[in-house]
Order: C-alpha cells, then structure tokens, then sequence
C-alpha cells in the first residue's frame, strides 16, 4: 500500500475515533458514573436538545471552515496547511473545542445524566484545554511562526498597550471574563451544601441586626462589575482586570470546592422594597457556600483598582465604594465577618497575577541555580535530596494514615517497587547513560501498582491502597518537583525570556545534557508542582467525602494525564523518545486518562476516614522511606563507572 492510501486510512480511524468511538465512551463513562453518585440533576429535553443543537453547529461551523479556508482536515495528526483565522474563528480561537464541550452539556441536559453534567462534561473541558495549551497552540506557533503568536480572536482579553478598549474589546469582557465566573459560582451553589459544611460565623454575629439601608451597597457591585469594562481607560487596564478576575475565578473555585465552609444569612423582616430586594438576594444566593473568601469584597477591590487608572477623583470613590461594600457584606447578613478579611488576603496575593507568577520564576531560578554538593570519600552527597526525602516522608506517612496503620507493609512494598521501577524505565525511555541513575514518573506508578498487588499476597487491602497512593501522589509530586529543578531534570524547551528561567549551574542537566545554558525555558517543574498542588487539594477533599476508592484512584490517573500533557508539550529534553509526532510521555498521558475513566467506573467502597498521625508504625514508615528516597535521589558515587554509580556528571 502507499504512502497515500495509509494517510487516507489514518485520517478515516483518526476520524472514527473522534467522532464515533469517543463519544460512545464518554457516554458509557457517564451511565456508570450516574450509579455511584447523587449529584443534582437537570433535565430538560427541549433546553436540552437547543444546547447541543448549537454545540454541534458551532463545531461543524469551526470543521468545514478549516477544510475550506485551510486546505486541510481538522487533524492534529493530519493538520491543515494553512492558519484560520477568519470567519468563526475570528470570533473564537477554538471553535471544535468549544462547540464539543457545549455539546456535551446539552446531551447531558437533555438525557438527565448528572455524571455526565459535573463530571464528564468538565472532564472534557479540561481535556480540550490540555490538548490546545499542551500541543495544538505549541504546534500552530512552530508551523505558522509570528502569525498563530499574535493572533487574537474576539473572545480574548485585550492587548497589553495604553490605547482605549474598543466597544467590542469592552463587551468581549462578558463572556471571556464574567461568563466563566458566573458559571463556576453557580455551579458551586447548585452542588449545595456538604456534609461536613461548617457554620464559620462568630457566635456574637448570628444575632447582629441587618441593616436594610445597606441593601443597595452590596447589590451595586452586580451593576458596577460589568460597567468597569466601558468604564476602564487603557488595554493595559482591561486586560489587568481580566487577568485579576481570571486568577481568582480559578483559585477561589478552587477553595470553594474543597473548604467546608456556609455562612447563613441572618433573619430579617422582608418588608418594604429593600427588604424585598435581600430577599430576592438570598433566595439566588442560596445555599449560603461560595462565601469565604468573599468573592463581592475581591470583586469590589479589582473594581477600584481598575477605575483608579482614570484619575485620582475616580481612585478616590472606588475605593471608598469599595470599602463600604465590604462593610454591606456584614451588614446585610450576607457573608460573617470571616469573610471579608480572608477576601482582602487575596485581592492582595492575586493583584499582579503576572507579577506574582513573576517573583515565582524568579525564585525557580534561583532554585534551579543551587546545585551544591559534599564530598565524604567516594561518596557525595548532592543538596536536592532532601526534596525527593522530604517526598517520601511525606506521601508515606499520609498514605500509612488514609489506609489505616495495618496497611504499613503494604506501603512500603508500593514505595519499594516504585523507585525501583523508577530508575529501571528511566533506563529505558530517557536513553540515560549506563552510569547515570535517573527515574521515571510512569515507572513509578507501574512499579508502585505491581508492588500493591503483590502487597495483596500478604493479606494487605490492596484498592485501599492503590487510592491512598493516588490521594497523596500528588503532593508527592509537588516537592519532587523540586529535585527536578535543582538537578535540571524535566526541564523544559526554549522560550521568550518573560515566560521562561535561566539556568547556568554545571551540575544541571539544562547545561550538561541539552546545552542549554543561559538561556530561557519553560519551568515546566513549576507547571507540574501548580498542577499537582491543585489536585492535590481535590483528591484529599475527595477523601474526606468518602468517595468510592476506585473514583479517587480514577481521578488521579484522568487529572494528572491531562496536567502531564500540557507539562510534556513545553519539555526540551533531547533524551525523550518520541512517538506518533509527540513525546511518548504526552501517549502515555492519554493513556492514563482512559485508564482513568475505566477506574472511576469501578466504584468500590467508600474511602475510610483518616487515622491519627501520632502513631509509631506510620511515624517510622515514613521516616524509614525518606532515608531510603534521599539517598537513592540525593547520594552518589561520582568516581565510579558502574551502572546507576552517578546521579549526574
């Protein structure tokens, strides 16, 4: 057959798959999850069957688009010849994208499936994000150069420059900017309450009186929020707001999601129009969650700041605005008092998102410089394994106390096949020198699930474990991470030097094997230690919540496939196989997401609660496993030639 015929052949499989094969999955994934949970369900067949009515056309809008103005296929295995920028995808930059997660929601609407509404429907978003931010947009950059890099579609925040917003740069600010904070705090309320909610109000506060003339403070910022976007002088402001407000919808859906906390509204006497109007208030409020931090007082405080950049008489009464609208947060029985200091910690941690990420690097940087070691003899002892110790101590001890202490042993068996696994793949997959000792992620997950089930010869609860394990891989992710930038390892592949580190450091891998000194790269440890931190937080309140252990397990391998595809995208390692056009790592992240769904489906039993950190067996685990993780990643014998003598030149 030729050359020919096998593309045509891989388009039409390509196609199959996308088309026919996934969404079959997607809604098999959907029906088993429906059995596991009791999530809100809506249904609504007309709604419903709108939604993915305009889910399907926008997606077939974007698909014949590329084919005709691209001259191409919507492929990332088969891409078009030429960069669309025209037509719907001026209006949006990634129409198939966007149309599919809509069309999802709209099967989900339509067929009832609460699974399929807050699961696999966000499930899927993610996933588009990780595959745009992880290979479509790295790609597009690479074949089309300075084209694809300042392409802007309408749906975008505006330039970084002193020039007025246009009108449609202003109004883009609804849907880019508000539209995702408005679903994501209604999505958050419409889960409810959770079980183990806590009241965060002060005992004095829940009598307080509500001060109705206060009423038209607080509901003043549902109208000033979206006027700041006419209101805004300069790009550079607009676009700083967006940033503000995108920075916080993340972060505090985030703690929304994984923090207890109900602030109740207070009684009062709904009469009169004010009273009418809280009461309206409250009835779209409710339940009382979303509420700490207080996300009125951040939107209040990026408001002022915005409006600050027409003159200092607009400085002036923003912030007095600002100010008394988080004073009508108490005063109207809306937030407790709780609310509004923890809010005005975040306006200040999230007021230069870009600053902030700034002074992040920076300080990677330094870390990714401080290559140090010791010499004792033929031993020496390298200062970044304390970080991979620190790891261990850390993830063992916490999954002794998710699994309960008699699941000790089988722990350290999982730790024990983990590194082993982990330095015998890096021999493989990193094509590591014989004297080199180098470990690889997806060996420690392979080892760490063969060294469960054997576990389970000796009587250990094998899926307990498995979802311990994936509860605290994360954090133990997060701190290995940090191995990573000192050794140079995972490193990441060119970049504009706003974006990226410098390394100079000898020792470093970023010098010694990709001769890479000096210049700027990705920090993709930083992306993957955010990543993991992130579902870090998810997985433990999973935990708390008793889900099924084979979900947890599930969520692990679906979420850190879809971080680990976008940390592979931006990788510059010249060791790392390559396969079908990409990273073998980013084959193996899709791999693990479909492993992932197949076992969420499984259920299982609940997660047990946590038991006590103050007990000896899992003190020692702990202990013992990070001596044995800090000498295997931190001491070396650099005078040898043996196989796995050296952990660098």
């Amino acid at each position: 057959m030729g050359m020919t015929g096998t593309r045509s052949i891989g388009r039409i499989l390509y196609g199959l798959a996308f088309t026919v094969a996934l969404p079959v999955t997607l809604v098999l994934w959907a029906r088993s999850l429906d059995r596991q949970f009791d999530l809100p369900a809506y249904q609504s067949i007309t709604g419903g069957a709108i939604l993915t009515a305009l889910g399907v056309l926008i997606w077939i809008t974007g698909v014949v688009q590329i084919i005709r103005r691209g001259h191409g296929l919507p492929m990332n295995a088969f891409p078009p010849a030429r960069f669309v920028s025209s037509g719907i995808y001026h209006v949006i930059a990634h129409p198939i994208y966007f149309g599919w997660v809509v069309a999802c929601a709209g099967v989900s609407w339509t067929t009832g499936s609460a699974s399929g509404l807050w699961i696999v429907t966000p499930v899927v978003a993610l996933a588009c994000a990780a595959l745009v931010y992880g290979f479509e947009r790295p790609d597009l950059r690479r074949r089309f150069g300075s084209e694809a890099a300042s392409f802007r579609p309408w749906l975008s925040l505006p330039p970084d420059d002193e020039r007025p917003p246009t009108f449609a740069e202003r109004f883009s600010f609804m849907f880019v900017v508000l539209a995702p904070w408005l679903l994501a705090y209604t999505a958050v309320k419409e889960l409810g309450a959770p079980p183990d909610a806590f009241d965060i109000r002060l005992d004095a506060e829940k009598n307080w009186p509500v001060l109705l003339w206060t009423v038209p403070i607080y509901v003043s910022a549902y109208l000033m929020v979206p006027l700041a976007a006419f209101l805004v002088p300069t790009r550079a402001a607009l676009r700083r707001l967006g940033e503000q407000a995108v920075a916080a919808t993340v972060v505090l859906s985030i703690i929304y999601l994984t923090v207890p906390v109900i602030a109740p509204f207070r009684p009062f006497d709904p009469a009169g129009p004010l009273g009418w109007l809280l009461a309206l208030d409250q009835k779209y409020a409710n339940p009382p969650v979303a509420a700490w931090p207080a996300f009125h007082v951040v939107w209040a405080a990026f408001v002022a700041g915005a409006l600050s950049r027409r003159s200092r008489g607009w400085a002036l009464v923003g912030w007095i605005w600002a100010a008394a609208v988080a004073v009508s947060c108490v005063t109207t029985g809306m937030h407790a008092v709780a609310d509004i200091p923890a809010a005005m910690a975040f306006v200040l941690l999230l007021w230069h998102p870009v600053r902030a990420w700034r002074a992040t690097l920076d300080a990677a940087e330094r870390l990714a410089n401080s290559w140090h070691a010791w010499r004792l003899g033929p031993i020496r002892i390298i200062n970044h394994g304390i970080y991979p110790g620190l790891a261990a101590l850390v993830g063992v001890g916490g999954m002794v106390a998710l699994a309960g202490p008699d699941a000790w042993p089988g722990v350290m068996m999982l730790a024990t096949f983990a590194l082993v696994g982990a330095a015998l793949w890096a021999q493989w997959a990193d094509a590591a020198t014989t004297v080199q000792r180098p470990f690889g992620y997806y060996g420690a997950v392979v080892g760490g699930c063969l060294g469960t089930i054997a576990s389970g010869a000796f009587g250990q609860p094998t899926a307990i474990i498995l979802a311990a394990a994936a509860t605290m891989s994360p954090w133990i992710q997060a701190l290995g991470r940090l191995r990573c930038l000192v050794q140079g390892c995972c490193h990441g592949a060119p970049v504009d030097s706003r974006f990226g580190i410098r390394v100079a450091n000898e020792h470093s891998r970023v010098v010694s094997l990709s001769h890479l000194s000096g210049q700027s790269i990705h920090p993709t440890q930083v992306y993957s230690i955010a990543g993991n931190i992130a579902i870090g937080v998810l997985l433990l309140r999973l935990w708390n919540l008793q889900a099924p252990i084979w979900f947890i397990s599930g969520a692990y391998l679906v979420l850190a496939g879809l971080a680990r595809f976008v940390e592979e995208g931006h990788r510059g390692e010249p060791q790392t196989r390559q396969w079908l056009g990409m990273p073998i790592y980013q084959a193996l992240s899709v791999a693990s997401v479909f492993a992932g769904m197949a076992l969420t489906s499984l259920g299982g039993p609940s997660a047990p609660p946590p038991s006590t950190l103050a007990d000896v067996r899992l003190l020692s685990t702990a202990l013992a496993a990070g001596v044995v993780y800090w000498f295997a990643m931190g001491v070396d014998f650099p005078d040898s030639s043996r196989r796995f003598a050296r952990l660098s030149g």
